[in-house]
């Protein structure tokens, strides 16, 4: 790994990584030498969370408050940035490891041991490297990390946006309060993902439903990340364009989250929050409307209720 993080380096780029920095599975070097460091049930066993996606490796959960699984974690998340250069980490599954049990430090609820685990890899790395809360609740890492997740994974398909809206409307204020917001990286391809069940596409996405996930990741004021094949993506000029768009870009470089006008008062008909507005200057605002129905609708806004 140090030579492709370094090969990548020596390309001008900055890497990423993934990680699922407290789960334990069971054909790991933890689990085979220290069976001490994960969180215990009344019976003194590991307790199983579940397993590794599509095998039947048993999944656990380490002990943040175990001074040896902090030294392993310290010297792991240490390794990744010091050696490896690693300048973006995504921390995902935090919430499957939120259990409650048998800690090293007893009486220490999932929630602290969670933070206890959150504090020591933020230390290890340093404030030079992007941390990024993917699955966890929602503020129990605020203050460790620098971005985080706000909506679920995204999938090729317009039911995949229509579930990313409401959650992006609802968390609209936690941009650059309590992180930078992350919905989750869009796609305007048309290429589908048939590992994403839950939102399976067998068409791809159709140039208006693109159009839809690149604005919503826009309106939120946070990242800004594209999930698309790029030479798949640069031989189709009109999809390409979408990720061209100025006004998109501006708009995500202002770095603030539109305004969800009817989060809370959305007609039946509208099914969920479909009204966004964004004031940009003193000059110019965007003003964006969904249509999450299957059938045509219409609204009317007057320039002085938009305020």
């Amino acid at each position: 790994m140090w030579n492709v993080e370094h090969e990548i380096c020596n390309l001008g780029l900055k890497p990423g990584i993934w990680t699922g920095p407290f789960e334990v599975s069971e054909r790991s070097w933890v689990y085979q030498h220290h069976k001490d460091w994960l969180v215990r049930d009344d019976h003194g066993q590991p307790i199983l969370i579940g397993y590794v996606d599509r095998t039947d490796d048993r999944l656990y959960v380490l002990d943040t408050t175990n001074p040896g699984a902090q030294e392993y974690l310290r010297q792991t998340y240490q390794t990744l940035a010091r050696e490896w250069g690693i300048r973006y980490i995504k921390l995902d599954f935090m919430d499957y490891t939120l259990v409650e049990g048998h800690y090293y430090r007893p009486h220490t609820t999932a929630l602290e041991a969670e933070r206890i685990g959150l504090k020591i890899i933020r230390e290890a790395v340093g404030p030079g490297v992007l941390l990024d809360k993917d699955g966890s609740e929602m503020l129990n890492a605020v203050g460790y990390v620098d971005e985080g997740r706000i909506a679920p994974d995204t999938g090729h398909s317009f039911e995949a946006s229509k579930d990313a809206a409401p959650n992006i409307a609802a968390r609209f204020y936690m941009n650059g309060n309590f992180y930078t917001n992350d919905p989750d990286a869009f796609s305007v391809s048309k290429e589908v993902e048939p590992q994403q069940e839950w939102h399976e596409s067998k068409s791809g996405l159709t140039l208006s439903e693109a159009q839809v996930q690149i604005v919503l990741a826009a309106l939120t004021g946070g990242m800004y990340e594209i999930g698309d094949d790029l030479p798949t993506l640069g031989s189709d000029p009109e999809r390409l364009a979408l990720v061209e768009n100025q006004e998109l870009l501006d708009m995500n470089r202002l770095g603030r989250a539109a305004l969800p006008l009817d989060l809370m008062t959305f007609r039946p008909e509208d099914e969920e929050p479909s009204v966004f507005f964004l004031r940009e200057d003193a000059r110019q605002a965007m003003l964006t409307v969904f249509n999450w129905s299957e059938r045509p609708l219409s609204h009317t806004f007057t320039l002085d209720g938009l305020g």
